[in-house]
C-alpha cells in the first residue's frame, strides 16, 4: 500500500515539474499551460493511453489538471 502513495507522489510530481519547466523556460503563461494540460488529458484519454497511467499512479494522475480531461477519472 505504501508504494501506491509513492507512485502517486512521483507521477503527480512529474506533472508539476513539467509545468514548472514550461513556466521557467518558455513564454507560456500559466493559463495556457493549464489549458494545455487539460487538452493533453483529453487527447490521451481519447487514445486510451491515460487510463493505464491513472491505474498505475492513482490520485497522482487523476487529481492534476490532465485528469480533468480524462472522462473516466472524473466519473
Amino acid at each position: 500500500m505504501i508504494m501506491e502513495y509513492v507512485w502517486a507522489f512521483v507521477i503527480g510530481g512529474l506533472f508539476c515539474a513539467v509545468g514548472e519547466v514550461l513556466i521557467d523556460y518558455t513564454k507560456l503563461t500559466p493559463a495556457r499551460i493549464l489549458t494545455a494540460y487539460v487538452v493533453a488529458g483529453v487527447v490521451l484519454g481519447a487514445l486510451g493511453w491515460y487510463q493505464p497511467i491513472v491505474d498505475f499512479a492513482g490520485a497522482g494522475a487523476s487529481v492534476p489538471l490532465t485528469g480533468f480531461g480524462d472522462r473516466k477519472s472524473v466519473v
